[in-house]
This record gives C-alpha cells, structure tokens and sequence, in this order.
C-alpha cells in the first residue's frame, strides 16, 4: 500500500513498504509540480494503479529522477508507467543500470527544465553514494535520501538496527552513511551551504517528513560535519 500525501500545492509524497536485508525501511518518493504542469518524480518507489492516477490528476510526468547510487531499485518500472518521462541520475549509475540512457544530474551544462524553480546539490566526498538534494524555492522545501532518516514505530530486527545505526526516534545521519564520506572537508562545504538555505519542510527518503522547525532540526541533526 502506497500512502499519498499532499505537502504544499506543488509537491506530493509517496510512501510505500521497502525491505533490504530483513529491514522494513519504507521509502518515499516525492512528486514536484513545476509550472507549466508538468511533474518531477525523486527517488521512485514501487507504484501500484492507485499512484500512477494519483499521479495523472497531479500533473505530466516529465522527469524521473535516480539521486542516488543506493536509490535506483524501482526506477526502470516508474520508467514503464511512464515512458516517455526523460530520466537523470548520478554519476556510476549506469554500473548499476547497464544500457540505461539517462542524463547525469552533476553536468551542470545542461539546461536542466527545473532550473527556475528548483535547484539540485551533488554532494561531493562520497563517490559511492553520489547522492543529489533538491530544494524548491518557493516551497522552502529540501528533499534528500540517505544524508538524514527519521524513523520510528519499528519492531524487532528493524528497531535493533536502526538503533545500533544511531537513528531511531530521532533525526539523524546513519553511522554506515557517515563512514562511506572519503573527503570530509569537501562534503562539509557542501553541508554548509546548505544550512543557509531557509526551510519550512524537510522530506525525507526514510522516516516522517518534518515540518516543524525544519531549519532547526535540520542544523541540529548536522552538527557532527
């Protein structure tokens, strides 16, 4: 079952189940509404009938978006359900996803059609990940993946993991994630700007989304860069 979520007039969110390793995870995916209509999808989960309506009345799926190397599993069936959406992704994605033909995110290049209301970070010292934020302006909304969970209401193997992890019932960043950094001056200059970046919502690939004190919780939970 898929949980659909209205945050602001411009963006949805998509919850759905994902397990890894025995782990229940949960996954969002966020849908973005540009002007002109058409819809940015980040991080795609598995969609069922029920999403893709949802995601018909909300707009034109225009862009299909993989920000990250851990964050690919669903792309090719969101690719399906919507064929002729262009695809972007990080790079090393295509050693994850032989013959895919997508437009890597940190060519900066290229005229990317959100420009205008989004902006997008690569965040640079962890080449394994590669993961990519985005932030809607008029929205004051920042989407990540794996930099920051949020998770609560687990049981058994899952809570054990998630505490040993260091991100049960609290915003945080996962010691596995924080270990993969190789370049940790770079990665925090790009934190940093980001804490200059005001914040009204802060969504998340894994946990609740946090609208309250986002800009707060967000500098608090990234005091250890």
């Amino acid at each position: 079952m898929i949980v659909v979520k209205k945050l602001t007039k411009n963006i949805l969110t998509f919850t759905a189940e994902h397990r890894y390793l025995g782990l229940e995870f949960g996954c969002r995916m966020t849908a973005i509404r540009l002007k002109n209509g058409d819809v940015i999808l980040h991080s795609p989960v598995a969609l069922d009938d029920d999403a893709i309506a949802e995601l018909n009345q909300f707009g034109i799926v225009r862009h299909i978006i993989a920000p990250s190397l851990f964050h690919f599993t669903y792309l090719e069936t969101c690719i399906k359900a919507f064929p002729e959406a262009q695809v972007y992704g990080v790079k090393g994605l295509q050693k994850k996803v032989p013959n895919l033909i997508f437009q890597r995110l940190d060519d900066y290049d290229y005229n990317f059609a959100w420009k205008d209301e989004l902006n997008h970070f690569c965040l640079l010292g962890m080449p394994t990940v590669n993961e990519t934020v985005f932030y809607h302006y008029d929205d004051k909304t920042l989407i990540v993946t794996d930099l920051l969970f949020n998770v609560s209401n687990k049981t058994g193997w899952t809570k054990f993991v998630f505490t040993l992890y260091g991100v049960y019932n609290k915003l945080a960043t996962t010691f596995l994630f924080k270990s993969l950094i190789i370049n940790k001056p770079i990665f925090k200059k790009d934190i940093d700007y980001l804490k200059t970046l005001p914040l009204d919502h802060l969504i998340l690939a894994h946990g609740d989304t946090i609208s309250e004190q986002a800009q707060e919780r967000f500098h608090t939970a990234l005091e250890w860069v």
